[in-house]
């Protein structure tokens, strides 16, 4: 939180917007007009139903999924234009965990993130180094670096990933539902290195969840999808209402009272509403 206030002082430029942004495939709409501004050092957290178009916009927000309209801007600049090694100095990916292991060390794994940053067949240098040891540390993970990866379990290995990332070094991180199939103790530590990470480094935070409560707890800002429109974007305390959870998801919601100064706890229950068709998104992607 302490970077989101520096960042509202200072009147700085938001580091990442979307403007207007359209998808569509076999002729129908994925995403349509989704627009969003993030300053400096901010969490956003991106949610919906199934189908809503979640993967997609952060898939677009990367450039990995092809535009129909509208645009990214990274610093004010046009992600469009920038250079494969510029981006990745500016943006770094966590995707969802998908069970596959690879054939390296952990310290091997985290080091291919660097390659923003070294020259074409070239070594690692100190900074990267010193970036490797800096990320295996921040993550836990400095014990398992010899480990190799295909021995670590779901959560470790979801560490490990998140090391990577963090090696990389960019200024803003999108993760799509890093906490996914993890137990509650990893849940907790994803979430102990995602505030270290703003807290220590001031990277800026775009989260794609499932979990309400989750966006809750994380993020500054939550914009949601709905059949690939945005159907909410504001602050975690407007979107805990009933009403405005069930125009997102279509079901009913109870918010159940905790302690002083927590939020409070989603839980959904009751008859869903009349469901609509989704958006379908593109072949092979999650939502």
């Amino acid at each position: 939180m302490e970077a989101a206030q520096r960042s509202a002082a200072s009147g700085a430029e938001p580091i990442l917007e979307a403007r207007g942004l359209g998808v569509e495939a076999e002729g129908r709409p994925i995403l349509a007009g989704v627009a969003f501004s993030l300053p400096v050092g901010e969490a956003l957290a991106i949610l919906g139903p199934n189908g809503a178009g979640k993967s997609t916009l952060l898939r677009c927000l990367l450039q990995i999924q092809p535009l129909g309209s509208g645009e990214v801007l990274v610093e004010g600049r046009p992600l469009a234009g920038l250079r494969p090694r510029e981006r990745a100095r500016l943006l770094a990916y966590l995707p969802q965990l998908d069970g596959r292991g690879v054939p390296f060390t952990v310290r091997e794994f985290v080091a291919m993130s660097r390659y923003a940053y070294v020259e074409l067949f070239g070594g690692l240098g100190l900074e990267d180094r010193r970036a490797v040891d800096r990320a295996l540390e921040m993550t836990g993970m400095a014990p398992f670096s010899e480990r190799p990866m295909s021995t670590l379990s779901g959560g470790e290995r979801q560490q490990a990933h998140m090391a990577a990332a963090l090696a990389q070094e960019a200024r803003v991180l999108l993760l799509d539902e890093p906490t996914a199939f993890l137990d509650y103790g990893h849940r907790a530590r994803i979430h102990e290195i995602l505030s270290a990470v703003r807290g220590e480094l001031g990277t800026t935070l775009v989260l794609v969840t499932h979990d309400v409560n989750e966006a809750v707890a994380v993020a500054d800002r939550v914009l949601a999808l709905r059949a690939g429109r945005v159907v909410f974007a504001g602050s975690p305390g407007d979107l805990l209402e009933p009403e405005v959870l069930r125009s997102i998801y279509g079901v009913g919601f109870s918010l159940v009272p905790r302690g002083p100064g927590e939020p409070p706890l989603v839980t959904s229950g009751g008859r869903p509403d009349r469901p609509e068709e989704p958006a379908r998104e593109p072949s092979g992607a999650a939502s």
